[in-house]
């Protein structure tokens, strides 16, 4: 009997849906672009548009071991139980990946079950065992961003007539995961653009043009809007983080105002910079603004997206904390120091940092789009208590590289100005106390955990 030629690794996990509604969503086209790792860099050349034998996409792996071009083939498909794929990597030895839903202990559990078979003589990893931790990783990402999704999945698409969701400035960090997501849970999503080269309903806040008749009957409108403020705050930069926020949200609201069927849900993105930096106060969605730039543009922000009184739609405004994710923000802008063991804690380090995974964030804006409940305000940050030290101590360790170079406040407020002093050496304790009042849940309150898996670090 001959040898095997191949290694193997097998990840099996309870889901807390039927295998039937698992099977629906691995057939969808948003499903491995939703589930795809945060920390690997990748690009999809040709998707999958369809679930069937024969079907071959192309996707290039930017960063890491496996890093090149590969091609993806179905190879093998049984209805409600087994999608095969062929693998091939840039050094041209086939990879198999098998992925199976397989019945669970009762109608309304089941277990997925990934099979990866790849060659024994590798070139592309040094050993197996590191090969085998990297494949733990993705799969252990995979499945556990599933299982945490299908808390909110309603197991049933939306009614008819009531699926589409339009996103305003979809092109950045949440709005490009939100997307795939709000997909797996049955809903067409379009994307309001000014980029006159990309895909999707054309609009330009500045001068009042917005695609009206595309947004009658709609289920829900996500305003992500706005011009970066991770930038020094000159005059120009600071018109230009306030009148993008302010022209485009007004522009949305008075639209929805004069629409003959106006959407169910009108989400409104805001940040906890609202509060001002209060850092001896412990604040929740009560607290009335505070001072400064930050709380100003918010201020203007949140009047901006009010309704007239006649309209029937819910207006919830989500006040952001740091968005963590190596894929984009504040996490991405600090690893290339941190993981050069440059890295450090901001001043003083004592400053409160409001944070929220990028999951959370997807999952609360699905859930508020989903869940009937009068205008709103909701703080979109975790209910643990975090300061700016704690992020750093949390951050090197998961990275296994030291944080011995702080940055004094002097050199931030050089080089930041006015920005440093607000969103880097200020800070406010924010408790989501209205969002637990819904009965939303966090899945990632622990900052080393969150980091830990939105990294691949585990």
């Amino acid at each position: 009997m001959k040898a095997s030629r191949q290694n193997y690794f097998i990840q099996q996990s309870q889901l807390p849906a039927s295998s039937e509604y698992v099977w629906e969503l691995m057939t969808q086209s948003d499903f491995h672009s939703r589930l795809a790792p945060p920390w690997i860099n990748w690009k999809i050349s040709e998707g999958i548009t369809e679930v069937k034998e024969g079907q071959v996409a192309s996707f290039e792996i930017r960063n890491g071991p496996l890093k090149g071009k590969w091609l993806t083939e179905i190879v093998s498909v049984r209805k409600g139980y087994l999608i095969g794929y062929r693998l091939t990597p840039p050094n041209g030895d086939s990879w198999s990946l098998w992925s199976r839903c397989l019945p669970g202990e009762t109608a309304n559990d089941c277990v997925l079950e990934d099979r990866f078979e790849y060659p024994k003589r590798n070139r592309m990893v040094a050993s197996k065992k590191s090969l085998d931790t990297l494949l733990k990783n993705i799969t252990y990402y995979k499945h556990r961003t599933l299982k945490n999704d299908l808390h909110f999945h309603r197991q049933q698409p939306p009614e008819k007539g009531s699926s589409r969701v339009i996103l305003a400035g979809g092109s950045g960090l949440v709005g490009t995961h939100l997307t795939p997501y709000l997909r797996l849970l049955g809903y067409e999503v379009r994307n309001l653009t000014t980029n006159p080269e990309t895909s999707g309903l054309q609009w330009d806040p500045k001068i009042g043009k917005i695609p009206v008749a595309d947004l009658e009957d709609l289920h829900a409108i996500v305003n992500l809007s706005g011009f970066p403020i991770a930038c020094r705050w000159t005059q120009k930069n600071k018109a230009a983080i306030l009148n993008s926020r302010v022209q485009a949200t007004k522009l949305l609201a008075d639209t929805i105002s004069e629409l003959k069927s106006p959407p169910k849900h009108f989400i409104q993105i805001s940040a906890t910079g609202y509060y001002g930096f209060r850092s001896k106060e412990s604040i929740d969605e009560s607290n009335h603004e505070g001072e400064g730039f930050l709380a100003e543009v918010c201020k203007q922000w949140e009047e901006a997206a009010q309704l007239k009184e006649h309209i029937t739609t819910q207006l919830k405004i989500l006040r952001l904390g740091v968005v963590l994710s190596p894929k984009g923000g504040a996490l991405k802008k600090m690893l290339p120091a941190f993981r050069l063991g440059l890295g450090g804690r901001l001043g003083g380090g004592k400053q409160p940092f409001p944070w929220i995974s990028l999951d959370d964030v997807i999952r609360m804006i699905g859930f508020a789009i989903e869940t009937e409940t009068p205008d709103r305000v909701f703080n979109a940050c975790s209910p643990v208590e975090t300061n700016n030290m704690d992020f750093t101590k949390e951050l090197s360790s998961v990275l296994k590289k030291p944080a011995i170079f702080p940055v004094p406040s002097l050199v931030l407020k050089t080089i930041f100005g006015t920005m440093a002093e607000e969103a880097l050496l200020g800070g406010v304790n924010v408790f989501p106390e209205q969002t637990l009042e819904t009965g939303f849940q966090f899945f990632d309150t622990s900052i080393s955990e969150a980091l830990r898996y939105s990294m691949g670090k585990w």
